[in-house]
């Protein structure tokens, strides 16, 4: 899936590669606070809270002025305690995944949407020991503010809403149960200044 989003980018953009960009390509790292919640079909809530890493990757696409687009890779990690927590129950989650989306740029402000494929680990350890693991596909978009604090550098906040289902097959339930996360962000932008052909350019020569 990710391979064809890339693909189809570089048919629909191959005009613009080598022309001006503004800002360039930009590369982003980020720290969350994820708020995450699993709610399965026999109406149980498991709620957890922990912290996430993000490494986005921008190209842009086209700039006029104060408006940008760009389209978007990341790769995201979301460690997770049950926040049911206690002395004689755990259980911790590991989500990891890459994806791909759109970004919009209004001069400081800006909207994300983006699709990843994500793989998550949950461990139970304690009266009842227990592994599950498997795959799901996350949806979602956020809303931030970028702050330049150098030609090269901006500081970056964000809130981002990301919703998918957990397969059945995984959880052994009738049918699939539901996962949703919200996160705050808080990253650090650096701009090459370069358009995505150059950009290729310098890494390959």
């Amino acid at each position: 899936m990710i391979k064809k989003i890339i693909l189809l980018f570089l048919i629909l953009t191959s005009p613009y590669l080598f022309a001006g960009q503004g800002e360039g390509v930009s590369a982003q790292g980020n720290f969350g606070l994820p708020s995450s919640q699993i709610t399965n079909p026999d109406g149980s809530t498991a709620f957890y809270s922990g912290i996430g890493l993000k490494a986005d990757l921008s190209i842009p696409l086209y700039t006029p002025g104060g408006f940008a687009t760009a389209f978007r890779l990341n790769i995201k990690y979301l460690d997770l305690q049950n926040s049911a927590n206690s002395s004689s129950q755990r259980e911790t989650g590991n989500h990891i995944g890459g994806g791909a989306g759109l970004k919009l740029n209004f001069y400081r402000i800006f909207m994300t949407y983006d699709f990843n494929v994500m793989k998550a680990r949950h461990f139970f350890v304690g009266d009842i020991n227990h592994y599950l693991e498997y795959d799901y596909n996350s949806a979602g978009y956020s809303v931030g503010l970028e702050f330049s604090t150098s030609k090269t550098f901006s500081g970056v906040i964000s809130y981002s809403i990301n919703s998918g289902n957990i397969p059945k097959a995984a959880t052994g339930f009738t049918s699939d149960s539901s996962y949703s996360d919200s996160l705050i962000w808080i990253g650090v932008k650096y701009k090459t200044g370069l358009p995505f052909g150059k950009f290729l350019e310098s890494i390959f020569k």
